[in-house]
């Protein structure tokens, strides 16, 4: 069976090369930088992602923690009572830098508190 590619846009459009991730017209090496948020006071996250630029790294990776997010059963937690979980804000300082974003949502995530990220209830 032949492959039938999507109809998109192909200014959108996003595939993995060899040498790297297709964005649009481009392609970008594969490089990302792993920030643990919740472990960082937020005042200072704006130096932890100068220091990404400055290392010449074109991505963030951020390892979202389940269970620092949903603290109870369908109860989220996305900085409302904490800022260290603004997850928002930290898109937006990667975004005024000009840095692409891989969210990586838990379960499992390593260094993660607690159970690496898996809710206690589990």
């Amino acid at each position: 069976m032949a492959r039938r590619e999507p109809e998109s846009n192909p200014e959108m459009r996003v595939r993995m090369r060899r040498e790297g991730l297709e964005l649009g017209a481009g392609v970008r090496p594969l490089h990302a930088i792993g920030v643990p948020y919740w472990d960082i006071p937020p005042e200072f996250w704006g130096d932890a992602i100068d220091g990404v630029v400055a290392l010449g790294i074109p991505a963030l990776r951020l390892d979202l923690p389940w269970a620092l997010h949903e603290r109870s059963p369908g109860i989220f937690e996305w900085g409302q009572y904490s800022p260290e979980l603004e997850v928002e804000r930290l898109l937006d300082l990667a975004e005024a830098r000009g840095l692409y974003v891989l969210c990586r949502p838990g379960p499992w995530i390593p260094r993660a508190p607690g159970r690496d990220g898996i809710p206690d209830r589990l």
